[in-house]
């Protein structure tokens, strides 16, 4: 499966089935400005699970 021939659906599905493709998929849809194919859900999720184990690692 490659880039341009995944479906936002599949992407989608992609986050629980092989973490690390779901990644490198949705950082190359960045780096090609393909905002529209993103996985904006999980990944602001992600974002959001990031910011949040940051912070705790500064308060220990």
């Amino acid at each position: 499966m490659t880039v341009k021939d995944i479906s936002r659906e599949e992407l989608k599905q992609l986050y629980s089935k092989d973490y690390p493709l779901w990644v490198e998929i949705n950082l190359q849809f960045l780096k090609d400005k393909a905002y529209e194919m993103i996985d904006w859900e999980n990944m602001l999720q992600e974002i959001e699970d990031m910011g949040t184990r940051h912070l705790k690692a500064c308060i220990s």
